[in-house]
């Protein structure tokens, strides 16, 4: 946050100097960081490290080092701790000490009605306030450009420790051509444990190691992890978020790195949701090889694909598709085993069940027989799905130079259909669906949380992740992600708080999709949520919504 002094400079007779109040009647920038670090109960830091425009024996010293170790204060802010701090700033800081920095960012992004006497970093949190619970101190919500006075200063601090007892909660609507985008807040966020660099776009186990030992040769701490999901490429970690950023210059930008929280939790919570009618909505299958790779970020994909939004899907291993993927009636992936999945079509139909199912081809003139698909063997380990039968037609504007074919040829090859061949679906009903996304497992049907053993491992199911997930309320699909990994920012679900927070949407069926790293959410240009690698995960599809392809 760069923190200015917000009082316009004004020339004034010498007379009226004499109205002006006198420099006790408002608190410094200082005093506020201190008495919101105390307010919130904040870790106070107590090693070497100093912020840049801060002297070592400054009285608020520990206050203001606290701040920045804790990532409330980035290192490129100029901070000047003894000027007079205004209203807007002192509840701009309130707002990220409680860890919601990537609310007013979204705020910043995507609502262009923001008082325009404030600076659009400070103006995001004034428009937050208006719709929040509990509801900042109403006198601080009017002329933020005034000077906080010690009396606004108690109303913050009390506003402070009410959230930390009550959960404050914050849900906006922003509405589109073919539906909705909801965003909902809730809890305040904690400081974590310490701060890692993360490296992304590495799925295979191989090559996460080797780059891991490449970074040690340099003089980083770099190690591997699991998330459950896919693996990465983790340096750290780090007590102080300089250190991090100090690092962060160190390693090459071709690797996306960025800086994000290490251990901690809480219960804060953030998710987002494209939510609207089938029909309006129209949800398209967006591939990556249309543009030319086997995976980019959802967000080029989607940019490419001029839709209004876009949200990821089922599940992925290296650059195959894993699970039946049905595009416009065209089979895309193959089944794998008999887990859950949505259909849809053009005429509005919704329909969640197995998503298993086999291919009858009968030759055409000149053609050898063909043998029918076998139904694949349940196993209890995942295993990547056989070659698609064809990719569909790219997608219209200019396209990126494809990736150097790799060892072992293309995995998304196109053939020529044959003259006659059939679908034949495990659950009837999904052969009049245009659309197929196999992905799992189920978490309501008929309003009915659901535990059907659909081969996940423990840790995907028990623990806390970020979550994709879609549902319907019998009139309405809602495409959910939420944010996980993040104590300051949301925390993730488990599969059963997933469930819960279906029902309480109000949806009558819910399917789990890919989640992890993978889960974002793209909305009119911005990606709105944060996903946990602090940038996006390369992804081989997406589903997009409105617009046209």
């Amino acid at each position: 946050m760069n923190l200015r002094r917000l009082r316009p400079l004004i020339i004034l007779p010498s007379l009226m100097l004499l109205l002006l109040p006198a420099p006790s009647s408002a608190v410094s920038r200082g005093e506020v960081v201190a008495a919101v670090v105390r307010a919130l109960g904040l870790p106070p830091w107590s090693g070497k490290e100093r912020f840049a425009d801060v002297p070592p024996h400054h009285p608020l010293a520990s206050f203001i080092e606290t701040a920045s170790a804790l990532g409330i204060l980035l290192p490129g802010d100029h901070f000047h701790p003894d000027m007079e701090s205004t209203r807007a700033e002192a509840l701009g800081f309130a707002f990220l000490a409680l860890g919601w920095r990537k609310e007013g960012e979204l705020v910043r992004a995507l609502d262009p009605s923001l008082d325009p006497s404030l600076p659009p970093f400070l103006a995001c949190y004034y428009r937050i306030a208006e719709g929040m619970n509990p509801t900042p101190p109403r006198e601080l919500l009017s002329q933020g450009r005034e000077n906080c006075s010690p009396l606004d200063l108690q109303r913050i601090v009390a506003w402070l420790k009410t959230c930390r007892a009550q959960r404050p909660q914050w849900d906006a609507r922003y509405p589109g051509t073919c539906g909705d985008l909801v965003v909902h807040r809730e809890g305040v966020g904690t400081p974590p444990a310490g701060w890692s660099i993360a490296v992304q776009g590495l799925l295979a186990e191989s090559e996460a190691r080797a780059l891991a030992a490449q970074f040690k040769k340099q003089g980083l701490k770099a190690a591997v992890g699991d998330d459950g999901f896919a693996f990465a490429v983790r340096i750290g970690p780090y007590d102080h978020y300089m250190k991090a950023w100090k690092d962060l210059a160190r390693v090459p930008m071709k690797y996306n790195p960025s800086i994000v929280p290490s251990g901690g939790g809480s219960e804060s919570l953030f998710w987002v949701a494209i939510a609207g009618r089938p029909e309006e909505l129209r949800g398209r299958i967006l591939l990556a090889n249309a543009l030319g790779k086997y995976r980019l970020p959802l967000s080029r994909i989607a940019a490419a694909s001029r839709v209004e939004g876009a949200v990821n899907a089922g599940f992925f291993g290296g650059k195959k598709i894993i699970g039946t993927l049905i595009s416009e009636g065209h089979p895309v992936a193959e089944a794998y085993k008999n887990r859950s999945a949505i259909g849809w079509n053009s005429r509005g139909e919704v329909y969640f069940g197995n998503g298993a199912y086999r291919r009858h081809i009968e030759p055409g003139p000149g053609q050898a027989s063909r043998p029918e698909a076998a139904p694949r063997p349940r196993t209890e380990s995942p295993i990547p799905p056989p070659d698609p039968l064809w990719i569909l037609p790219s997608a219209p504007g200019p396209s990126p130079e494809p990736e150097a074919e790799p060892e072992g040829g293309d995995p998304h090859p196109s053939f020529t259909p044959p003259a006659r061949w059939e679908l034949v679906w495990a659950d009837e009903p999904m052969g009049r669906m245009d659309t197929v996304i196999q992905a799992g497992p189920m978490l309501l049907q008929h309003g009915v949380a659901v535990n059907p053993d659909e081969g996940f491992s423990k840790s995907t199911v028990i623990m806390k992740h970020p979550r994709t997930f879609v549902g319907y309320d019998g009139d309405r699909l809602w495409w959910v992600v939420v944010d996980g990994r993040n104590p300051w920012h949301s925390m993730g679900l488990t599969l059963e708080e997933t469930k819960r927070l279906a029902a309480n949407l109000g949806l009558s069926f819910a399917l789990n999709m890919d989640g992890g790293g993978s889960s974002t959410l793209w909305w009119q240009g911005v990606v709105v949520n944060a996903p946990s690698g602090g940038t996006e995960r390369m992804i081989p599809y997406g589903v997009g919504f409105g617009g046209g392809l």
